[in-house]
């Protein structure tokens, strides 16, 4: 009744209206009031909600990011690490490849020289028979000159002629032994002639064969070339990049562990063929070149790593001989990954030599070798300096300074 009140003395209603419409009119009023301030606090309250929520939704925007970047990181890891393993892959393929061409240019090479020395005695043979024949030849051209001088029918005449009997057979006899000489001769002739025309056909064909293979030992070579750069092409990019050069050290930490395996796996020795502790600084070197990589730590300036030694690397020209440094047996002969060809020598009382990057074998696994004796060649298996002899020394499995005990004035 107060607000009807206030209304009535404001003059807000001009004329008089009964009770029921004013309490309608009052209802209408209440219910609009209602409305609006319903709408001004759902405005407020929206505001204040997107207050709210906006830091959280820009966090989870975030953490999105986040975790998008993380997956590219772990794709670019496993991408990286997969790279890796397919250029030392591509590395020891390449490596195998090399090793292949040079035993076939070698191989060419040795049949090349064969044919040369079988060329040189034919050409020597060829030779003796042309003289030969150059002699039965003027011995042959003076008979038939002596021929034609003499008169014709001298020789009737004289079966025809007054003579004895006894005259007439002895030149019959001698005219016989004079045409079976000549016939001799004529057919000495003529094999020499067919021997001549055979040893040329052959000297043809083998400098045919020359030719033939001096192109394939070109192509050969050309390929080794090819394959030489592939693989310096390969090397510095492990080389230039960290990474690349880490996985690499890695990987020929684990070819050693795999050496140290084959060395502890080994039984008892048996071998005996005196103490090679006996001869320490004394021992020949393996193979005649120069150390270009000693044993021990070796720094890296360019990464600042640090990587082990375990041998000494010889450098030496390509198919250079390579001999035991002392008595024993043969235990293993074969590739080894990072080692190229490989061979370990027991030399008793647990010690043992390693020779790698070797091109060829020239023994075999259980065989007693001898001091000084050919094992192999220089190569480069695996070798990431080129032809080189990766050589090691062991004692119980424990890595020794090879030039504490060989000396280059015991090479032999």
């Amino acid at each position: 009744m107060g607000m009807l009140f206030l209304l009535k003395i404001s003059g807000f209603f001009p004329c008089r209206l009964s009770d029921n419409k004013i309490h309608g009119f009052l209802l209408c009023v209440l219910t609009l009031l209602f409305v609006v301030v319903s709408v001004m606090g759902d405005c407020v309250g929206t505001r204040g909600f997107a207050r709210a929520s906006g830091p959280v939704t820009e966090d989870a925007a975030r953490l999105k990011q986040l975790e998008k970047r993380l997956r590219e990181t772990q794709q670019q890891a496993e991408s990286s690490q997969h790279q890796e393993k397919e250029l030392l892959e591509w590395l020891h393929v390449i490596s195998r490849e090399r090793h292949s061409l040079e035993l076939a240019i070698q191989r060419l090479q040795h049949q090349l020289q064969a044919l040369g020395a079988s060329m040189a005695g034919e050409e020597q043979q060829l030779q003796q028979l042309s003289a030969a024949m150059a002699r039965q030849r003027d011995e042959f051209n003076h008979r038939l000159k002596v021929r034609y001088m003499t008169p014709p029918g001298v020789l009737l005449e004289k079966l025809l002629g007054q003579q004895k009997l006894k005259d007439k057979i002895n030149q019959v006899t001698y005219l016989k032994y004079i045409l079976i000489y000549d016939q001799q001769r004529l057919t000495s002739f003529a094999r020499l002639m067919i021997e001549h025309q055979r040893i040329k056909q052959l000297l043809e064909k083998q400098r045919q064969q020359v030719t033939e293979m001096k192109g394939k030992k070109r192509l050969k070579l050309a390929g080794l070339e090819e394959n030489i750069a592939k693989k310096n092409k390969l090397l510095y990019k492990i080389r230039g990049k960290k990474e690349y050069y880490a996985a690499l050290v890695k990987e020929l930490a684990e070819a050693a562990e795999k050496l140290k395996k084959i060395i502890n796996t080994r039984r008892k020795s048996t071998v005996r063929h005196g103490s090679l502790a006996n001869y320490k600084g004394r021992l020949p070197m393996p193979t005649s070149g120069v150390v270009v990589r000693f044993f021990g730590l070796e720094r890296d300036r360019r990464f600042k790593t640090v990587t082990e030694n375990k041998g000494i690397d010889i450098e030496a020209p390509l198919g250079t001989e390579v001999k035991a440094i002392f008595p024993g047996q043969v235990i293993f002969a074969s590739w080894l990954k990072g080692y190229g060809n490989l061979i370990i020598i027991d030399h008793g009382e647990g010690y043992y030599s390693i020779y790698g990057h070797l091109l060829e074998f020239k023994t075999k696994v259980n065989k007693n070798i001898r001091q000084r004796e050919a094992i192999g060649s220089v190569g480069d298996t695996d070798s990431l300096i080129g032809p080189a002899l990766y050589f090691e020394i062991r004692r119980h499995g424990r890595p020794q300074d090879p030039l504490e005990w060989v000396s280059p004035m015991a090479q032999g």
